[in-house]
C-alpha cells in the first residue's frame, strides 16, 4: 500500500488522535488540511511506510498523491 501514492484519508488532519481511539481512529470533524497516509513515487525509501501521516489543503494535486477504494469483508 506504500510506494506508489499517498493516500487521501477521509479525515481532517490533527497533530493528534483523541485518547482512546485504537481502532480506526477519526480526525477532528473539521478543518483546512486533510490528512495523508503512506508514501509515494517521489518519496525517499524511508518514508514509504504506512504509518506515515501528514497533511495537504484539500484541493492538492500532485502526481504520487491518490486514493484507495476499499470494502468491507462482510459484503
Amino acid at each position: 500500500m506504500a510506494g506508489n501514492v499517498s493516500e487521501w484519508t477521509a479525515d481532517w488532519y490533527s497533530e493528534s488522535y483523541r485518547r482512546g481511539d485504537t481502532r480506526n481512529p477519526r480526525g477532528p470533524a473539521e478543518g483546512y488540511r486533510r490528512e495523508l497516509r503512506g508514501g509515494g513515487r517521489f518519496d525517499d525509501a524511508v518514508n514509504l511506510v504506512l504509518s506515515r501521516r501528514f497533511y495537504a489543503q484539500p484541493e492538492t494535486r500532485a502526481p504520487d498523491i491518490g486514493f484507495r477504494c476499499a470494502q468491507d469483508a462482510s459484503r
